[in-house]
């Protein structure tokens, strides 16, 4: 642990002592006759009571604060502020189940996997956090400034935070590499959205979707801002992995990563340039969303429903 120095003070000279005591005890007894307070500002007044430094002394002392919050912390190289959630290291089951007949082949079977721990966005990056990456030149601007229904989507503060869609899976690339983040690989992306006990939606087995995620309005909907539903959350606390937009993984798509993958930190296909895109969107519209679907699009493709969210995997010490 860096230990931190000072310097120690300056005894004044014996000829000086008596004098010294005589006004360090004169201020301490005027000081005691006040009620103790610390104004910090005076223009504004914020004034902190003997009673604010008691609370703050308990939380240091508290043992059930051991571990401190720091899912607000910047990761990556600090140029994207966003919130990050911590999933832990261990297994999870990942996939439908063999009996599902409404999950697609390439879905199946349920299995086993481990995975390191590694951090995951809160929210699906927005058009606000992309338009910093295109106004450094890294990033290209969207293929459309438009969304479904609005003329205007992205570059007006009115729909900042709002996920960025019309970006392709080298723009999203792009982006995380920026912020010094990556793509989720697509096993990250399922245990962030839907835990370890095979949950078929992220806020568990029961519930509304329609109440819990923005998704089947094809004929009239649109995107929302991201973190619409808080109480469609994942179990480590991931908002809108289900609708909103698709969301684009790192993995190239294969049919049977789920039978010839490896069962430790896979990282999916491995020929072609047709990746993995997860989450369902505002315009699915099939009666069917379990978190379990797997869809896949061309790295060059492009829409108004598709977007993205990054990863971060905490360096070894």
């Amino acid at each position: 642990m860096k230990k931190f120095h000072t310097s120690l003070p300056q005894l004044p000279k014996p000829i000086f002592l008596w004098k010294f005591m005589l006004i360090f005890f004169f201020l301490f007894f005027i000081q005691m006759g006040f009620e103790k307070e610390f104004i910090t500002n005076a223009e504004e007044g914020a004034i902190i009571t003997t009673e604010d430094i008691q609370k703050f002394e308990s939380f240091l002392t508290d043992q059930k604060n051991t571990e401190p919050d720091f899912s607000d912390q910047p990761k990556g190289n600090g140029l994207d502020t966003s919130k990050m959630v911590f999933i832990p290291e261990g297994i999870f089951i990942m996939g439908a189940d063999t009996e599902n007949f409404q999950a697609m082949s390439w879905e199946k079977p349920a299995h086993e996997v481990t995975l390191d721990a590694f951090w995951i966005d809160k929210h699906e990056v927005t058009n606000g956090q992309f338009a910093q990456c295109v106004a450094s030149g890294y990033c290209v601007q969207p293929r459309s400034v438009a969304s479904k229904t609005r003329p205007q989507y992205y570059g007006i503060a009115d729909f900042a935070d709002y996920p960025v869609i019309y970006v392709d899976w080298n723009q999203a690339y792009y982006y995380c590499a920026w912020v010094g983040k990556r793509l989720p690989t697509e096993a990250e992306w399922e245990k962030a959205a839907r835990g370890t006990d095979g949950s078929s939606y992220p806020w568990g087995n029961e519930g509304e979707a329609a109440e819990l995620m923005n998704s089947g309005h094809l004929a009239d909907g649109d995107t929302q801002k991201v973190g619409s539903y808080p109480d469609g959350a994942s179990p480590y606390g991931a908002l809108d992995m289900a609708g909103n937009v698709w969301e684009w993984n790192a993995d190239l798509f294969d049919r049977k990563a789920y039978t010839e993958s490896p069962r430790e930190n896979p990282k999916g296909g491995t020929e072609g340039q047709i990746r993995v895109v997860r989450g369902l969107s505002w315009a699915y519209t099939t009666p069917y969303h379990e978190i379990t679907i797997r869809n896949k699009a061309d790295a060059y493709a492009y829409s108004y429903d598709l977007g993205f969210r990054c990863a971060y995997t905490e360096p070894i010490q």
